[in-house]
């Protein structure tokens, strides 16, 4: 209450209440009319309902009729007056002044028993002494019945008040118990909140006490833990020590084996030349030898310093594998020439010998023309063409018998005939690839070849048989789709021989990049390459010429070091790949070599999606490398390697169609092929591999399991 006292703030508070509102008189009034009216006011009856004042009943009208009757005979002190009993009385005078004047009431009483009953005083007469009353009949019933009915609600109070209190009396002790149950409650949750509370503590203590007996035993099993740790790493230390020991011993075992192999190579090699020397030295008529034999003294001289340069580099050095395989080409070069020159020289002491006869016959006819001068008769003299042709065959370049040893006869001319093919298919497609307003065409050419060709996977067949049309479609001249384009390999004249060639190159690649690490994908790619090459005979040309340049093994051809090439160059003619300058890893290069065998072998033995179309590279040209090979010295590691890999994807396929043939065959490449191989190479995991292989399939009488991940005819289906 701001600006106020609290005691200014209640008084405002008592008067804005209804008592407050209400009027008081100081005085007593004098006038009689004002106490009148006050008295009226004050003491007249309560306003009975509008109910009430309806108009009488015709029973209490009748009543009303026989009262006014009886009061006109019995009782002439009483008047009937519109249903009004009328009674005259008179009161006391008061001693003092200031009494109150008479007032008419009106008292109207109404019981429920009596129904519109009603009686009525009023005042008619009234002055300052005397006050006149009219009384009803029923007065007296009228107070006893009022008295009674005070008395029934006083009782009825009574009985409310009575009720009341054993109500309070029964919340009260219903509240007591309450509290009491509610105390008892609380002691209860307090109670069982002060067990909890020590449970908990317990359950804590004992869980510490646990958690910290769990850290000991961890702490134990991770000393013991570490102990064996340190234990195992000293001993893991220990058993590499030994084990590099042994290493180092085996190591130089091998080193020891390969120098004994080289040397071995080495007094071949001197022996060979030692038979160079002597078969020129036999030839008594050198001067009908060809010039390239002439001049095989400078040969045996390269030779003989090649030779040396290896073995000085294998005693300064330890003897790898790679100096075994130098040498051997060495051995190979000096054998070749003895096989070229031995022929040549016996060629050539024939010729002499019959030039000499001829001679020494031509010289008997002069003498006996001159003794019989009268004979006229002259010899005439046959030169033999036998003697000459191989010398002018020999001058042309090397014959067969030279590459006996390097290549199959028929094979060779197959495999120049295809890298001539391969070479002038390049040639003539330069003039696209030079052609720069052809870039585009030529970039979506080379993206609608490799797309299905990288997307090749044994998913299954509806997917390969996708992939398959695709590229026949392509190499078809049909429309195909690109990105989102539409072109055709024949909108220029190259652009379906650009395409064949790219397809084959892509699958070369694969074989080389993904085959070679995943064995199993060959299948997928070669039954799709096997569907192309139904379709279009003439990639076949183009993909063995691939595969020749990539892996000359596969024709088989061991590769030469020709006159005035460098070890690289002969090593890149061989199939080895150059990074940085420095050549790659023998392992890298034989892991190589294997994945391009895999596919050219899968190739072989997988199936088109029309079963009755014969196949365009069947079995027997696994049967006709098996038997190219054993007819040719082997090579270090690669012979072993590309051995087993064709054995093992065909093998199953051989023995099907050949069955005993192809028993005889392992037999003698176990009992006799294989010696030969580890004369090259004594010990090494190719060779320790194929004839594990070939025990193994001697045993079974020849068969051959499946090649994990081949795929049958009916898998074009799926």
């Amino acid at each position: 209450m701001n600006g106020q006292s609290p005691v200014m703030g209640i008084g405002d508070k008592l008067r804005q209440s209804s008592k407050g509102q209400l009027t008081y008189a100081r005085k007593w009034p004098e006038n009689g009319k004002a106490l009148t009216e006050l008295l009226d006011k004050w003491t007249s009856p309560p306003q009975l309902p509008k109910r009430f004042m309806k108009s009488p009943s015709p029973t209490i009208r009748g009543e009303i009729a026989r009262a006014r009757k009886r009061s006109d005979q019995n009782d002439p002190g009483y008047s009937m007056q519109d249903g009004i009993i009328h009674m005259k009385t008179s009161t006391p005078k008061v001693a003092t002044g200031n009494v109150r004047s008479t007032a008419e009431n009106s008292l109207t009483l109404s019981n429920s028993s009596s129904a519109d009953r009603r009686i009525v005083i009023l005042n008619q007469e009234k002055d300052n002494d005397s006050l006149n009353l009219s009384l009803s009949p029923n007065y007296g019933s009228t107070e006893l019945a009022i008295k009674q009915y005070e008395s029934l609600w006083e009782q009825k109070a009574q009985e409310a008040t009575e009720q009341r209190r054993r109500l309070f009396e029964e919340a009260s002790r219903r509240l007591l118990s309450d509290q009491q149950e509610e105390l008892l409650k609380l002691e209860v949750d307090e109670l069982k909140k002060w067990e909890n509370i020590q449970r908990s503590t317990a359950d804590k203590i004992k869980e510490q006490k646990q958690e910290i007996s769990r850290n000991l035993q961890r702490l134990k099993d991770h000393h013991l833990s570490r102990k064996k740790f340190i234990d195992g790493v000293v001993k893991t230390v220990e058993g590499k020590k030994v084990q590099l020991e042994e290493e180092a011993k085996q190591q130089q075992l091998e080193t020891q084996k390969r120098f004994q192999t080289l040397m071995k190579i080495y007094g071949q090699l001197t022996k060979t030349q030692e038979e160079l020397s002597m078969a020129y030295k036999m030839c008594q008529y050198k001067e009908y030898l060809p010039e390239p034999a002439k001049k095989f003294q400078d040969l045996l001289s390269q030779l003989k310093h090649k030779a040396e340069s290896i073995v000085q580099q294998a005693q300064a050095q330890q003897a790898s594998v790679e100096h075994i395989q130098k040498l051997h080409l060495v051995l190979q070069q000096a054998q070749n020439a003895l096989e070229y020159l031995s022929p040549l020289v016996e060629q050539a002491n024939k010729k002499g010998e019959m030039e000499k006869q001829e001679k020494e016959k031509q010289a008997a006819q002069v003498q006996q023309q001159e003794q019989a001068p009268a004979t006229t008769t002259t010899a005439s003299t046959i030169t033999p063409e036998p003697a000459v042709q191989p010398a002018q065959a020999r001058e042309r370049g090397p014959s067969l018998s030279e590459e006996a040893q390097i290549a199959p006869e028929k094979a060779f001319e197959n495999y120049i005939r295809l890298q001539k093919q391969l070479k002038q298919v390049e040639t003539s497609l330069e003039e696209l690839s030079k052609n720069p307003q052809m870039k585009q065409y030529k970039f979506d050419l080379q993206k609608s070849v490799n797309t299905p060709v990288n997307a090749i996977s044994p998913v299954s067949g509806e997917h390969l048989r996708d992939k398959l049309l695709r590229l026949v479609k392509l190499l078809g001249g049909h429309s195909v789709e690109v990105g989102s384009k539409r072109i055709s390999a024949k909108d220029h004249p190259l652009g379906i021989l650009f395409c064949k060639n790219l397809l084959a190159r892509m699958l070369v690649k694969k074989a080389d990049e993904q085959v070679s690490s995943i064995h199993e994908s060959a299948f997928a790619i070669a039954m799709v390459t096997v569907g192309v090459w139904a379709e279009h005979p003439d990639l076949g040309d183009l993909l063995l010429a691939h595969f020749h340049a990539a892996c000359p093994y596969l024709v088989p051809y061991y590769v030469p070091q020709l006159e005035g090439q460098t070890t690289d160059q002969h090593l890149q003619a061989q199939g080895y790949k150059f990074v940085n300058g420095a050549v790659e890893k023998q392992d890298k290069f034989l892991k190589r070599m294997s994945g391009l065998m895999r596919l050219y072998a899968a190739i072989m033995v997988s199936c088109s999606p029309r079963s009755q179309s014969s196949h365009p590279y069947g079995i027997q040209h696994a049967w006709t490398w098996l038997t190219n090979i054993m007819n040719m010295r082997p090579h270090p590691d690669i012979t072993a390697t590309l051995i087993f890999d064709l054995l093992e994807v065909t093998g199953h396929a051989l023995h099907h169609t050949y069955n005993k043939q192809f028993q005889k065959l392992l037999h003698y490449l176990l009992t006799v092929y294989m010696p030969k191989i580890q004369e090259v190479v004594m010990t090494g995991g190719p060779v320790a591999r194929l004839k594990t292989f070939l025990e193994s399939c001697i045993k079974t009488g020849g068969q051959v399991p499946p090649p994990e991940g081949f795929l049958e005819q009916k898998f074009w289906y799926t």
